[in-house]
């Protein structure tokens, strides 16, 4: 598998990611102006940028509004966040239709960086997934494009985490 470091390609709309208050603002925004598809790798779904009602709820809005919405998720680390009462872990099990979360597969256990990519356009990459810095970019489809391409191998050899489903009796 590639690694992402190293490479940067110029693009429009840049934001540099310092902090984590940065971080959860740039996703909100992202998946706010996302219609169709978010994918995300996070190393235990950083609970301060994805566990807050505003980003919960605007990935619910995302899936509601579009019958052909996907949201796909990969975290790295799961045993971090089974057994928690994470809202969006709690989301994926509510709408199993629309969104999917896999651990990554033996081939990418090592795998150590962040993602975030929505519509094919806009994204976000930390090099490292337990730090909050990285870069943002929106309206960058060459970026998102080679971002996608690590997500897709990610996804394709992960496997699903029984873990994370639901349960009814």
């Amino acid at each position: 598998m590639r690694s992402l470091r190293g490479q940067h390609t110029p693009e429009r709309k840049e934001s540099v990611v310092a902090t984590s208050n940065d971080l959860r603002r740039l996703s909100l925004e992202m998946v706010r102006t996302s219609r169709r598809y978010l994918d995300l790798v996070s190393r235990d779904l950083d609970p301060a940028i994805y566990d807050s009602k505003d980003f919960v709820n605007a990935v619910k809005s995302l899936v509601t509004k579009n019958p052909q919405a996907r949201v796909r998720i990969i975290v790295l680390q799961p045993e971090t966040v089974i057994g928690t009462q994470h809202r969006l872990v709690d989301l994926v099990q509510r709408l199993t239709s629309f969104m999917t979360i896999r651990r990554p597969g033996p081939d990418h256990r090592d795998f150590n960086e962040a993602l975030m990519i929505c519509d094919q356009r806009h994204t976000i990459h930390r090099k490292l997934s337990d730090r909050f810095d990285g870069h943002a970019y929106f309206d960058a489809p060459g970026r998102a494009a080679k971002l996608q391409q690590v997500f897709d191998e990610l996804w394709e050899y992960g496997v699903p985490d029984p873990n994370f489903r639901q349960l009814f009796l």
